[in-house]
């Protein structure tokens, strides 16, 4: 009893240590965020947001931006021209990045702590050879120069991804599949840092769906696939 007193004594002095992680939800962070995301394909102006969230092990000082590495995937039927937002597509430039100031999340923090970003997303209309899938970079830079220390164990938003609803109805130019089923899965998010120490690379699954797409099934499109990482040079880039 009195060695199960001690141990149990022993354990709670030990400190509480952070768990680097990564999750995906449409509208909020994490939990609070839906998971599978309904729309009635029956207007051009509505949008939905997807957010990518990401939890850090160690502090990182002089932090300046993210990466979100996203892989849509469709079912093995085909990808839908819905969900086609590469140059010359039917929904070219549907897919952008939005501030996480400007969308008011209120479960997880800014850590870019309200600043102006440069920002874009690099949309790749082939993953792998795999025909069923896409792949989307999400960056965002804190604009100017350097923002401040992200702390271990807090939820940071990495930005969010904003799909809009045009071409979904109307006479002409409409672009068939928005009522397919859709698997999203952050699969990677780089936290970039100016400081000395390397810059986090936090990888995982995390998956949200569109119509009730299917994820446990791993014969599915669904199923994740290895990454593909952006560089540090890559990422400067966005201060030109």
């Amino acid at each position: 009893m009195r060695a199960s007193l001690v141990v149990g004594v022993l354990l709670l002095s030990l400190p509480r240590f952070a768990f680097a992680q990564i999750d995906l939800a449409w509208d909020e962070c994490g939990e609070a965020g839906v998971r599978d995301k309904m729309f009635t394909c029956d207007d051009n102006s509505t949008l939905h947001v997807l957010v990518p969230s990401f939890v850090l092990a160690d502090s990182l000082p002089e932090f300046v931006g993210t990466t979100a590495q996203i892989i849509i995937a469709g079912n093995f039927s085909g990808f839908p021209a819905w969900w086609e937002f590469d140059a010359g597509a039917c929904r070219s430039g549907m897919v952008s990045t939005v501030s996480t100031g400007q969308i008011g999340l209120t479960e997880c923090d800014d850590p870019f702590e309200g600043t102006i970003t440069t920002s874009y997303v690099n949309y790749f209309p082939d993953r792998m050879g795999r025909p069923n899938r896409r792949l989307m970079f999400a960056d965002h830079i804190v604009v100017p120069g350097i923002g401040g220390t992200l702390i271990p164990g807090r939820k940071y938003a990495a930005g969010a991804v904003q799909i809009r609803s045009n071409r979904t109805v109307g006479t002409s130019g409409v672009c068939s599949g928005c009522i397919e089923p859709i698997c999203l899965t952050l699969v990677e998010v780089q936290v970039f840092s100016f400081g000395s120490g390397p810059s986090p690379v936090l990888t995982g699954s995390s998956s949200v769906t569109w119509q009730g797409g299917l994820i446990d099934d791993p014969t599915s499109e669904c199923a994740p696939v290895g990454n593909r990482r952006q560089t540090w040079g890559a990422v400067k880039s966005l201060y030109r």
